[in-house]
């Protein structure tokens, strides 16, 4: 018996190699890791750019007018910037983003997940979550966990703060600030200048 647990561990490091071979293993580290494009990447439109849209870029990627990759890592300058998941900071006319963690400033950003960072532009959009600030004439997310100052503010779920000429939410955790601050629910009223719940 002890033999055999001996022999196991060095049977399992024969067969390493021959699984490390599997073409099924490599697709699926190919899949977990996407490729990288280092540096620089410069889309006019897919698929006319530097890596395929299932790669990831790290460093700078210029979009003129138009790139699409899953990932960047650094800046994202251009006029659409659309990247399945960002590190870093978007710079553009339009910046779309999965999920991020730094900045996206432009005239239109959209994201699903704010995951720390935040949203500067005529109009800011997150699908699911804000975790840090949104800063816009129209700030919009189902919920919010930090800030937003803007004309017209709008979370689902606020848990922080809210700042400009109208503000909305439907829980309210936190403060709004404004003309008019508005929780939507049955037994709310609208309160001008300040509304507070905790």
């Amino acid at each position: 018996m002890k033999r055999l647990a001996l022999l196991l561990p060095l049977l399992a490091l024969a067969a390493a190699p021959a699984r490390a071979e599997d073409p099924a293993t490599n697709a699926e580290t190919e899949d977990r890791y996407p490729p990288i494009v280092p540096v620089l990447a410069v889309g006019i439109f897919p698929p006319l750019q530097i890596g395929s849209e299932d790669a990831s870029v790290l460093g700078v990627r210029l979009s003129l007018p138009y790139a699409k990759h899953a990932g960047v890592i650094g800046i994202d300058a251009g006029v659409v910037n659309d990247a399945g998941y960002l590190a870093g900071v978007q710079i553009g006319l339009v910046n779309l983003a999965e999920e991020f963690h730094g900045l996206q400033l432009g005239v239109f950003n959209r994201s699903d997940y704010v995951l720390g960072g935040a949203q500067i532009g005529l109009f800011n959009k997150c699908d699911h979550g804000v975790y840090g600030l949104q800063a816009g004439l129209i700030n919009f997310c189902d919920r919010l966990e930090g800030v937003q100052i803007g004309l017209i503010n709008t979370a689902e779920r606020l848990e922080g703060f809210q700042l400009g000429l109208i503000n909305m939410t439907s829980s309210l955790y936190g403060v709004q600030l404004g003309a008019a601050n508005m929780e939507m629910c049955e037994d709310c009223i609208a309160l001008p200048f300040l509304n507070v719940r905790f």
